[in-house]
């Protein structure tokens, strides 16, 4: 990234897309530990870091990030009501100071043993009953202590801004393991190393879902991937690619990192390294809905275009037919959600309308209210509110996206 022009760019289109409110940060990664020796440009100033900026969606419900948990000697060996804990007992001797009988009252159905005392009064006692951290456990009234109740005392590592080329590699060693998996040279010069991204990665949730607008040769999902096999984590990636090497770098690259990638080894026959398992859909975008002149393209097939009203109407896949319906209703008919029932009267040749016959022929499901597409329509309003009908025109009133 060059500094000058692409971070102060990046920075603002941010802003635009997240709002300034919910910049978080930026982390510098080592990108390259080799100078350029070559041409003026070994006389300037060499650029070494790239930037990587963080933002939330909403700053200020943001809990923090997942930190790796140094040993801080803290262990939760039991099993409370609200989950792993320890116990601790919540008596004290009355020994070395006066009796205060304000302290001895029932816990639990139990009272302190003799000289002994509650080290908590009435009001905390009701309260931590109420939260179900009072038990007793080997005959004793104990309370509960969770880990998130001593995060003071636990100790993490830290999450520095800055990422080493030691630790996370390089481009250049990114570059390099997309060769060694793809078995060639294919032409990419620089490439994030995988273990970088694992490492953004973890600071988040394992059941996260990682969207790449710009894929490029699919390290992020091989991050994904190498993290789900290590952590047994459920992450799911959307990887996005409008370049041409998209199905032969880049699919083909998550494929290999699934299946195991390298020569077979000697004895086995399996691949050197092994793969990470899981799985993946290839998708390409098809025709676009609508042509130039912003009516139906035809060519994209009727299927399609139903699909597409029914999605945009409801927000969920397209259901099957009910068994036994008629051809003429199967064609106009897109289903029910939510008792409202669909229907999509087009022809490709004709103009089509909404009258009282086609009404009559279409329309057989009952529904709560109905919502009816067409070219045009003859039904009087009085008659539409009264049958809890909407009529939206074609192509008009489908929804764009």
């Amino acid at each position: 990234m060059n500094f000058k022009y692409e971070h102060y760019h990046l920075r603002c289109i941010c802003n635009e897309i997240f709002e300034d409110a919910n910049y978080v940060g930026e982390l510098t990664w080592e990108a390259t530990t080799q100078p350029i020796n070559s041409g003026s440009a070994k006389f300037g100033l060499q650029q070494k870091v790239e930037p990587i900026m963080f933002f939330a969606k909403n700053k200020n419900n943001q809990k923090g990030f997942l930190l790796k948990e140094l040993d801080s000697g803290l262990n939760y060996p039991h099993q409370g009501k609200l989950g792993k804990c320890r116990f601790e007992i919540i008596e004290k001797s009355d020994a070395g100071g006066y009796e205060r009988k304000t302290m001895k009252f029932s816990i639990l159905g139990q009272y302190p043993r003799d000289g002994k005392r509650w080290q908590i009064g009435q009001d905390t006692a009701s309260e931590l009953e109420k939260e179900n951290r009072l038990e007793i456990v080997d005959g004793f009234v104990k309370k509960a202590i969770y880990p998130e109740d001593e995060i003071d005392k636990r100790k993490f590592v830290p999450f520095w801004s800055h990422l080493n080329a030691a630790q996370f590699g390089t481009a250049q060693s990114g570059k390099d393991l997309l060769n060694e998996i793809m078995g060639k040279a294919v032409g990419f010069d620089t490439v994030k190393p995988a273990i970088l991204i694992e490492k953004l990665l973890s600071y988040f949730d394992k059941n996260s879902i990682i969207l790449d607008s710009f894929a490029g040769s699919g390290t992020t999902a091989h991050a994904v991937l190498n993290l789900n096999k290590q952590d047994q984590g459920n992450r799911k990636f959307i990887l996005i690619e409008m370049e041409d090497y998209a199905e032969t770098i880049t699919a083909e690259r998550v494929k290999r990192v699934i299946n195991g990638y390298g020569p077979p080894t000697p004895k086995g026959g399996e691949k050197t390294i092994e793969g990470t398992g899981g799985s993946f859909d290839y998708y390409t975008l098809g025709e676009p809905l609508f042509d130039e002149h912003n009516n139906l393209n035809e060519t994209v097939g009727i299927e399609k275009i139903r699909e597409y009203v029914w999605f945009a109407e409801t927000r969920i896949p397209t259901p099957a037919l009910p068994e036994g319906e008629g051809a003429r209703t199967g064609k106009v008919y897109l289903g029910t959600h939510n008792d409202t029932a669909y229907y999509f009267i087009y022809e490709k040749d004709s103009l089509t309308t909404l009258d009282y016959e086609s009404l009559a022929d279409y329309v057989q499901q009952k529904a709560e209210r109905y919502i009816i597409y067409a070219d045009n329509c003859l039904l009087p309003e009085t008659f539409m509110r009264a049958k809890n009908i909407e009529f939206k025109k074609i192509p008009r009133d489908i929804t764009r996206f």
